[in-house]
């Protein structure tokens, strides 16, 4: 196995997505897991990914989105809990494809696969961390609330509510697909 960017293939590079280091129309794929929540504007960012694409280069992702169940009210603090501008939906997203330039978009929900997925791989590895991080936090809730102050206990114990959406389907997950 070489390392990264040991070839002419793939490279690892740093750079802002809205404005992509990358020359026009010099890519065949665009790749990104979990990360366009965290990217505002949407639209700009893919078309920025439009931009730097060959003609028929495709664009392939995964991240969280909401499923419409969540209150307003609960679904503004999971996303400043977790740092997203905006929680999009299957659809959204691919009405912003579209709006981006891109054909064939397609999308598929797959939020309770993850989520099982996720738990089998911790059972498999005989691994009981995040139950235990879970019951150590609320054990020591007023404890931790003092040191972190309630602002960012309230944030952690968000962050830990996306199993249990997961799980309600009041959030999911997708995976989506475009070429130029």
């Amino acid at each position: 196995m070489g390392k990264l960017g040991s070839n002419d293939h793939v490279a690892f590079v740093v750079g802002n997505a809205l404005s992509i280091p990358a020359k026009d129309e010099s890519k065949d794929l665009v790749w990104c897991e979990d990360s366009f929540s965290h990217i505002p504007p949407k639209i700009a960012l893919l078309r920025q990914c439009h931009r730097v694409l060959k003609p028929g280069g495709r664009l392939v992702f995964s991240d969280l989105l909401s499923a419409g169940r969540l209150d307003p009210t609960t679904e503004r603090q999971f996303e400043r809990a977790w740092c997203l501008s905006r929680l999009e939906t299957l659809d959204g997203y691919l009405n912003l494809l579209s709006q981006a330039g891109f054909e064939g978009a397609v999308g598929s929900r797959v939020g309770s696969q993850v989520l099982q997925e996720h738990r089998l791989a911790e059972s498999r590895r005989g691994d009981t961390t995040s139950t235990e991080y879970i019951r150590w936090l609320r054990e020591n809730e007023t404890a931790l609330r003092e040191q972190w102050g309630f602002e960012a206990f309230a944030c952690q114990m968000e962050r830990l509510n996306m199993y249990d959406y997961l799980e309600a389907g009041k959030l999911e997950h997708g995976f989506f697909a475009a070429r130029k």
